[in-house]
């Protein structure tokens, strides 16, 4: 009996994270990193630590969606209504699952970056996670600001400037500093450029807003490096 109770929990937990992946289209973009993720790592032969913690970073961002998605089950069957408590409830819990997904994202690049070899030289090598992270949250800070003081758009949503624009175009400032990597080097910039030209083809955003975006983001994160560099 005991026996048959284990095994129909193991289903259900099962189907349970089978119904996230089909119909939650976050955990379906979760779930498509993770696997490329856990090819990457294969490829590059990390060490069994590495690897681990990998694994707990992947487990962590997924377990938090997976949470994130049973309570927003459950508030939209106690309150099928909109309510600002509702709302707040489900932002921070959306937060939660950000917080680890860039926790996830900086614990990985650095991860990944002892192995791929694309760095410069040692000092890049040591400080590019530093000067990456410390450019995006300059940038960040000053989109919030803009907006703030010209009173357009929500702070990651609308307005001058793009804050995806800014934040595109500042990862790639950063990995043109640092890589030697003419395809890495073109690649993100491809990225960079969809994404932020995607902003106009929905509507958020202008093209002056966008254009605006990508400079900030270029420029300030080009005076980081140049300023420690130096």
């Amino acid at each position: 009996m005991s026996d048959n109770r284990f095994l129909n929990s193991l289903n259900n937990a099962i189907e349970g994270i089978i119904h996230a992946v089909k119909t939650q289209k976050h955990m379906k973009i979760h779930v498509f990193f993770s696997v490329i993720v856990v090819i990457f790592s294969l490829y590059l032969n990390l060490t069994i630590t590495d690897m681990l913690i990998v694994y707990l970073l992947i487990a962590l961002v997924i377990t938090s969606e997976l949470i994130n998605t049973a309570v927003e089950y459950l508030l939209d069957y106690l309150q099928r209504d909109f309510h600002i408590t509702i709302k707040y409830i489900k932002d921070i819990c959306a937060g939660a699952v950000l917080f680890n997904a860039i926790i996830a994202v900086i614990c990985g690049i650095a991860i990944f970056s002892k192995y791929t070899g694309i760095l410069r030289s040692d000092y890049v090598r040591s400080n590019f996670i530093y000067l990456s992270l410390l450019s995006i949250f300059i940038v960040t800070i000053m989109v919030i600001a803009i907006k703030s003081m010209l009173h357009r758009g929500l702070p990651l949503k609308g307005g001058m400037p793009s804050g995806h624009s800014a934040i595109a175009f500042s990862i790639w400032t950063s990995i043109l500093m640092v890589s030697d990597n003419s395809y890495l080097i073109l690649g993100s910039l491809v990225v960079a450029i969809i994404i932020s030209f995607s902003r106009m083809w929905k509507g958020i955003h202008r093209g002056m807003e966008v254009i605006t975006g990508c400079i900030l983001g270029s420029v300030i994160t080009y005076l980081v490096f140049l300023f420690y560099e130096g």
